[in-house]
């Protein structure tokens, strides 16, 4: 028995399923010992190319010197004050500098709690009490946005109410309408005839979670219209695009700006953070109660918001990104990898689909470029999830959901040894 059988076994006993998040269960029970720039190695000793990079945080590799050298000085000087610190005055305002919807920020410490804060504000700022999602759209575990995701052994099960997950609250979810992605038509529908009682049109800017779909050309534009038609806040949740499409988020690379928008993940580096960003009109509902008394203010707390290490962390990590080219050549990198896994697969005869960005991209093994959550689910993932585990005995880790990462660590080395590897791996796939 390999040790990371043996630590599944005694994991099993006293967590359940074995792991710390349900996101966790699709992939094989290996446990790791160490990741250092753009490799893994596991408790047995075998190193992989990480194409997962912690399902997307590690957008400077794995332990990223220039970040832990900003940890490990923060750290002598404490981890949490129950009060305000320079780093974080300093880090909102790289931030507002960087991202065209950012007027005022406030930090968290997840994505999931960054999502339901915005939703909060939005519902404070017009008071209205509904929220218009997309299907497939993932916006965190909490109500009212755990709905129309159909997420993987979950709401696939045949039967499920449209409570996708056991345990949420029915009443909460009311609240919430679920519409198709990169349809202009269905998203100004709703708002034209229900826009009084809508607070907030909230999405992904591109669908990252699922198969990173781009927005059809105009698509994000007409939404921005229908939501100042009806005085609805437009709230990107850019947890994952944040970063990875740019330095000032989707946003910035789309030219489309949100209301409010939501960042996490490639944000800290690795370290748990995340931030709203937006208007200071809708932000400032936050103020300090003892200033803006004639508001029923939005309450927002968090032990660990703004925790020291972790603000080190993505201060280092932000700068790292803008120093001149940096960022540029790890899109290019991922642009090279992308071509020639499609290059390899073609002379293989097999076929496939690549879609995305540099930064982030997702492969399928069929002809059928998904432009819609309708269209994945249609899709037979059976084949690709066969080459996934077959990647990861040939030195290359990638998740089964298809959605491949970069990060600056990433060198050409990677790139030819991954793109062997994956022929390898295709060849031994059953005809």
């Amino acid at each position: 028995m390999s040790r990371s059988e043996e630590l599944h076994a005694r994991a099993v006993r006293v967590m359940p399923g074995g792991v710390s998040s349900d996101y966790r269960h699709d992939q094989t029970p290996t446990f790791y010992a160490r990741g250092e720039g753009s490799r893994l190695t596991d408790v047995d000793g075998h190193e992989v190319i990480d194409y997962v990079l912690g399902m997307g945080p590690n957008i400077l590799g794995h332990a990223p010197a220039t970040v832990t050298s900003a940890v490990e000085r923060s750290l002598r000087e404490g981890q949490l004050y129950a009060g305000q610190h320079p780093r974080e005055v300093e880090l909102a305002e790289v931030l507002t500098e960087l991202i065209p919807c950012a007027e005022k920020v406030r930090f968290l410490t997840t994505g999931t709690e960054a999502t339901a804060m915005a939703v909060r504000l939005a519902r404070a700022a017009t008071s209205r009490p509904m929220i218009v999602k997309f299907e497939g759209h993932y916006h965190g575990w909490l109500e009212p946005l755990m709905v129309g995701c159909h997420l993987p052994f979950f709401s696939s099960v045949p039967g499920r109410s449209r409570l996708e997950v056991g345990g949420l609250d029915p009443e909460a979810l009311k609240s919430t309408v679920v519409i198709p992605w990169n349809d202009p038509e269905a998203v100004e529908a709703v708002l034209d005839s229900r826009g009084a009682e809508i607070a907030a049109v909230i999405m992904e800017p591109a669908m990252c979670n699922a198969a990173v779909i781009p927005p059809a050309p105009g698509y994000l534009e007409r939404v921005r219209q229908a939501c100042d038609r009806s005085g609805t806040i437009l709230i990107f949740d850019e947890v994952i695009t944040g970063f990875r499409l740019g330095l000032s988020g989707a946003q910035g690379r789309f030219g489309v700006i949100p209301d409010l928008a939501v960042f996490a993940k490639a944000m800290g580096g690795g370290f748990p953070i995340a931030c709203v960003a937006g208007r200071a009109a809708v932000m400032d509902f936050l103020d300090d109660p003892r200033v803006a008394r004639d508001r029923v203010r939005p309450m927002n707390g968090g032990t660990f918001n703004a925790f020291v290490p972790s603000v080190a962390a993505s201060l280092a990590t932000v700068a790292e990104l803008r120093r001149p080219g940096v960022f540029a050549a790890m899109e290019q990198m991922g642009s090279t990898l992308q071509h020639e896994l499609g290059e390899m697969l073609h002379g293989l005869g097999i076929e496939h689909t690549i879609q995305g960005y540099g930064g982030a991209f997702w492969l399928d093994f069929g002809p059928v470029a998904p432009r819609s959550h309708a269209d994945v689910r249609a899709l037979d993932r059976s084949r690709y999830r066969a080459f996934v585990p077959l990647l990861e005995e040939e030195g290359v880790r990638v998740h089964l959901r298809g959605v491949w990462y970069l990060s600056t660590a990433h060198s050409r080395a990677d790139i030819d040894a991954t793109v062997a590897a994956a022929r390898r791996a295709a060849l031994r796939l059953p005809i």
